[in-house]
């Protein structure tokens, strides 16, 4: 994580059914297993296979967001030219959340998601790398709920392109730069929500320093 670039689960809300939006910090417990397969088919060309099990818990008061899912990727690696590489990831997700049953009305915020990455790497003269990261993303919520407009038939729709450098100082430090742009365009239909709060765009930079041990 580059210093001054928090995920967006650092914050959560809670006052949905009011329309208020009650801010407070998403602590939470997560373990990831993982299994994953590469095979390399020619000199400069990989294939990868990847499968993930997550489980969340979260802290008090948002233990109601406690999930579990199941991700499987399929990626490749290749030569584009002398100096660049590219990678192409496609990734399919069923994350299942704990319903919100405090309230009137059902809150499920589970979903499915398919995402699709392509990376290019520019290997610069100089001890310099260059990653350049498209990535989109469509996130369908699942709830089968009517009565929760937040959720029921809504997608979401993720645009993201992140730009980082990467300086080798030493053997083991590195200087690390990164700006990401965010656009996230969804469907939900909530009149209790202003129409400027539907989707969201964002730009984020960082530096940070690399150790390797």
């Amino acid at each position: 994580m580059f210093p001054g670039m928090l995920p967006r689960d650092s914050a959560a809300f809670s006052g949905e059914r009011t329309g208020t939006s009650t801010f407070a910090p998403a602590v939470y417990d997560q373990t990831v297993l993982r299994a994953g397969y590469s095979r390399k088919l020619r000199k400069h060309w990989r294939l990868g296979l990847e499968f993930r099990d997550l489980d969340r818990t979260y802290d008090a008061p948002l233990s109601m967001r406690d999930r579990e899912g199941t991700y499987f990727a399929a990626h490749t690696r290749y030569r584009i030219a002398k100096r660049v590489d590219g990678r192409t990831e496609v990734q399919l997700g069923e994350i299942d959340v704990m319903p919100d049953t405090t309230g009137v009305t059902p809150i499920d915020r589970s979903f499915d998601e398919t995402s699709i990455e392509q990376t290019f790497s520019f290997n610069l003269r100089k001890k310099q790398e260059i990653d350049l990261v498209f990535q989109y993303r469509i996130r369908e919520f699942t709830t089968p709920e009517a009565a929760d407009l937040g959720r029921f038939d809504r997608e979401d729709d993720r645009t993201r392109v992140r730009l980082d450098y990467t300086k080798r100082l030493n053997k083991k430090l590195s200087l690390l730069v990164r700006a990401t742009v965010t656009d996230n365009d969804s469907d939900r239909i909530d009149p209790m929500v202003a129409t400027d709060e539907v989707g969201y765009s964002e730009t984020s930079a960082g530096v940070g320093l690399g150790y390797r041990f």
